[in-house]
Parts: structure tokens; C-alpha cells; sequence
């Protein structure tokens, strides 16, 4: 089951265009034509409803690789979309480099402020997709926490009611990610390239987790306070460092202040906070630590924003526009980040030569290999923590408890969650540095 535009009529297009002759095999079978067609349609729909600022003018990677696993005339079908006006691509396309972008047409677009439901009844398109939503490396990686989701559920009807009635934009996308927890075949357990691992209570939204259940029990949440820039302020210390030196390597980011730096190689400052190497001139690196350690960092900088700019940030949107400054390249600017800069001018210029002069994702010339140096480093910081050192523990030590991952966070049932949070805080303690995991306020 998918999601098309609500103005899209399959079967009058086909009716009008026949499909048939774009295709080599199932030529006589005109169902299967339709539901392949149909699949792709709900994949590029799907990108529309992940973006919250989507427009019709953005194009959305389809990757042929993973469209090949879904049929082999994959561009056949696609070239059908175009021919008939549904689809247009931006030919923004290079071997092993970067995917074809697609979008709906204008009329189209206009449909995805009204979706309906299109039941897809070829069970084979979703298993030749398996490998990509289910893949073993990973499976076998995280065994015990991928059985744990076996036992997850969700009270569906009541989720849906509740979704009917909130505002919450997309919804028929939400209706659509609690289906994949109810139906387990469609489910997903798979890794990215910054090691983040994605279900499909990754993208749930937090009002939502209250209807998830194991064994007809709700689930609490132990979560690393505001992880990313708590993460990144332990890159300013050297003990830390040596402990990632293997992903700083993987991500070519040299430790070298003096190494030449080029448009292409991001590269770390050497500067640490041990007492001794503290420069007068650098004291904003301690009270970005102590704002992140000793109040909520995403609630002062939404502070300074309003006052600084007459802007009226809460946390959540100040937490994401942070976030999105950390994470793009040097030459982004903007108001908010000049307020940043007064705040905590070694820190951001820190982050900045760490980011360098990658491209963004709407570049027509960005690489696979031209990573976000800040972002992929500390999401694969944060999914080693999570993941390969609390997660493991926690499975090996206690295989009765039960653990789910949302990047930064372990979802457990009520019972268990002082033992997650005390594993956390134990291993937070020997993984972390500056002290500041003794604070069991960090991880709650």
C-alpha cells in the first residue's frame, strides 16, 4: 500500500497511453505493468513527504541502483512517467557519482496536498526489494536488536485516529510509516553511510511512539542531551580524538593545523580544553561546553537569536536551524550564524574549517565522495556510542531487555529504563571525555 497524487487517474492514463509498449517482458500482463508503475509513483511520492519544505520545484534522487532491484526495465517505465506528464527528470546523472533527480509535474504536485491510497497486490516488487530494506551484513551486525523488532507493535487504529485529529502535516505520510510497524513485511533495518541505523520508528514522529508496544507494554525513551553539539564539543579535547582517529581517517579529516588545506579536504584545529592548553583568547570553546552541559543550548540560542534579530524561535525550529548551520559548508552565511559567531567565534570557526568547501546536495557536480565532514563524523560518533558500545552491552548482559534505537536515543519499556540510562551513563563515562558524562542529566 502507497501514496499517489490525489489528482493522478493510473488507470485513465493507461487507458489513453499504453504502457505496454515501453516494456519487453510482461507485455500480456497488464496488472503487473500497472503495479510497477504504481510502485515507482509511491517511491518519488514518499521523497515528497519526508521533505517539510518540499516546493515543485525540487528534484528528489532516484537512484538506479535501487531501481534495477525493483524491475530491470526500471527506465522504461520511468520513461512512460515522462512521455505521459507525470514525471520530469533534471538528466543530472554520472556513473557511480550522483542519481537522477525526478519531481512531479506542476499538475501533479498540486495532488500531494491530497493524496489517496494505491494498493500495490504484487508481493514480489516488495521481496526483490528486500535486500535493500533488510540487508543481512546488517541483520547479522545487530542481531539481538534487530529480533527485538519482532516483538513491536502498535496500536494502529488508535494511531491513526489520533493523526486524523492532530496537526500534523503529511499525514497520510505518517499513516503510511505506522502501517510498515503493523505490517512486518514492509519493514526496514538498515545502516547509512554515516553508520545511523533506520527503521521504521526512525522517522516516527515523538507523538506517535506513545502507541508502539512490546509485549502490550508502551515504551520510554533514554536519549543523549542535545547529542550533536555535545558530541562536538568533545572534539576539542585530545584524549577523545584518539579514540575516533580511525573515522577521522575514514573521512579524510587530517589533525594538522598546518597541513594544506584545499577545497576538497577538510581538515580539524589542534585545539584542546585541558586546563593547561586553554587559550585566553579561546575561552567562548568553554562556555560553548558549559552552555551544552549545564542548560539547554537549543533554548539559549534561541534566545540570543530573538533578542539579536526580533525572531520568535522556539526551541524545536532553533534546534534545527543550528543543526543545519553545523552542518553546512563554510561559505553558507546568514544572520543566524553571524549571532553564533559572536557568541562563540573559536568554536564556529573550528566547525567551519572542519566542513570546508563541500558542495550541497542541490549542486548539479557534488560526488558520492564529497561527504558533510561535521555531520557524517558525529552521527558516526553517535551511532558507535549508541549502537556498537550501549546497545551491545545491554544485549549481551541483559538479553531480557528490551532496546530500539532513534540515533541518539534507546527506546525500553518502563522497567528497564533506569538500567538503560545507568548503562549509558557507565559507558558514557569511559567513551567520553571532559567529565561531563557524570552527569547523568546527559543521557535521560
Amino acid at each position: 500500500m502507497g501514496r499517489i497524487p490525489g489528482n493522478l487517474n493510473l488507470n485513465n492514463l493507461l487507458f489513453r497511453y499504453d504502457a505496454s509498449k515501453y516494456v519487453i517482458s510482461n507485455k500480456r500482463k497488464p496488472q503487473k505493468i500497472r503495479n510497477n508503475i504504481a510502485y515507482f509513483i509511491c517511491l518519488l511520492t514518499n521523497k515528497y513527504l519526508k521533505d517539510d519544505f518540499r516546493t515543485d520545484e525540487k528534484y528528489y534522487n532516484l537512484c538506479a541502483t535501487y531501481l534495477r532491484n525493483i524491475h530491470r526495465e526500471y527506465n522504461q517505465y520511468l520513461k512512460w512517467l515522462m512521455d505521459v506528464d507525470i514525471i520530469e527528470s533534471n538528466d543530472n546523472y554520472k556513473v557511480g557519482e550522483y542519481c537522477t533527480g525526478y519531481r512531479f509535474t506542476k499538475k501533479y504536485y498540486k495532488g500531494i496536498d491530497k493524496l489517496k491510497v494505491e494498493v500495490i497486490y504484487d508481493k514480489s516488487i516488495y521481496d526483490r526489494f528486500k535486500e535493500f530494506r533488510l540487508p543481512q551484513e546488517v541483520l547479522d551486525k545487530y542481531k539481538e536488536l534487530s529480533e527485538w523488532f519482532t516483538h513491536l507493535s502498535i496500536e494502529l487504529n488508535e494511531a491513526i485516529e489520533f493523526i486524523k485529529q492532530s496537526d500534523l502535516d503529511s499525514k497520510e505520510y505518517h499513516i503510511t510509516r505506522i502501517s510498515n510497524i503493523a505490517y512486518k513485511e514492509l519493514f526496514t533495518f538498515k545502516t547509512c553511510s554515516s553508520g545511523r541505523l533506520f527503521t521504521d520508528i526512525t522517522n516516527l514522529k515523538k507523538e506517535l511512539r506513545q502507541f508502539l508496544r512490546v509485549d502490550n507494554q508502551p515504551l520510554v525513551e533514554v536519549d543523549i542531551k542535545s547529542s550533536i553539539p555535545f558530541i562536538s564539543s568533545c572534539l576539542f579535547d585530545r584524549s577523545f580524538i584518539v579514540k575516533v582517529t580511525d573515522i577521522l581517517n575514514d573521512l579524510g579529516i587530517k589533525i594538522d593545523k598546518n597541513s594544506n588545506h584545499s577545497a576538497s579536504t577538510p581538515y580539524m584545529l589542534p585545539i584542546f580544553t585541558q586546563s593547561e592548553e586553554i587559550d585566553i583568547d579561546n575561552n567562548d570553546i568553554q562556555q560553548y561546553i558549559d552552555d551544552i552541559r549545564e542548560r539547554d543550548i537549543y533554548e539559549k540560542i534561541a534566545e540570543e537569536w530573538n533578542k539579536a534579530l526580533d525572531k520568535k524561535y522556539t526551541r524545536s525550529k532553533a534546534k534545527i536551524k543550528l543543526l543545519k548551520i553545523l552542518n553546512s559548508p563554510c561559505y553558507i552565511n546568514s544572520k543566524e550564524k553571524e549571532v553564533l559567531i559572536s557568541m562563540y567565534p573559536t568554536v564556529i570557526k573550528f566547525i567551519d574549517d572542519l566542513n570546508g568547501y563541500f558542495k550541497l546536495s542541490s549542486n548539479r557536480n557534488k560526488t558520492s565522495e564529497d561527504k558533510a565532514p561535521f555531520a557524517y563524523l558525529t552521527q558516526r560518533i553517535e551511532a558507535r556510542f549508541v549502537l556498537d558500545i550501549c546497545c551491545k552491552r545491554i544485549s549481551e548482559e541483559y538479553l531480557h531487555v528490551p532496546i530500539f534505537t532513534i540515533h541518539d536515543s534507546i527506546l525500553t519499556t518502563p522497567e528497564y529504563e533506569e538500567l538503560v540510562q545507568s548503562v549509558m551513563v557507565e559507558e558514557g563515562k569511559k567513551y567520553f571525555s571532559l567529565g561531563v558524562a557524570n552527569d547523568v542529566r546527559l543521557f535521560k
